[in-house]
């Protein structure tokens, strides 16, 4: 009786764990996918920066070769300009947004890490704890959790 009771109490706790590691690995790759995005959005951002600089840089170009005969040329100079200054507001609040979310997935992966290391630390305790024998099936299944905790925790790293 007490053994199918620890057995019970044994695969519950298995099953949690089981359904702690999916959470974990589920966050994972969430933080993989906006260090993705990051990445992305990094690599438009600096083609929207060289995109600007060779636009400034033409234009410029124009003032000098142009001559202002009258007042209508710099009107839409002045509107072009305007726009790039929306477009870099824009882009700077956007980069600040991924920023913000590169924080947070540095956050989380650390939260990760510490549950990872807590979660290995338990099932340590726990294999300290089971007898030597007749457990040996429920041993084999808490060492593989242990191994592809560990392999989840270093492939974030």
């Amino acid at each position: 009786m007490a053994r199918d009771q620890d057995s019970h109490h044994w695969e519950k706790e298995l099953k949690q764990a089981e359904e702690e590691i999916q959470k974990l690995t589920q966050q994972i790759i969430s933080a993989k996918d906006l260090k993705s995005k990051l990445d992305t959005a990094s690599a438009l951002l600096l083609d929207l920066k060289a995109e600007l600089a060779a636009y400034m840089e033409s234009k410029l170009k124009e003032g000098t070769n142009e001559e202002h005969s009258n007042g209508e040329l710099e009107r839409p100079e002045r509107k072009t300009h305007t726009d790039i200054q929306a477009a870099v507001a824009s882009a700077k609040k956007e980069l600040e947004e991924v920023k913000l979310n590169i924080e947070k997935a540095n956050t989380e992966v650390n939260y990760l890490k510490v549950a990872a290391i807590s979660l290995q630390s338990e099932l340590e305790k726990e294999n300290l704890l089971l007898p030597p024998l007749g457990r040996e099936k429920e041993w084999h299944r808490l060492q593989l959790l242990l191994w592809k905790l560990s392999w989840t925790v270093l492939d974030q790293k």
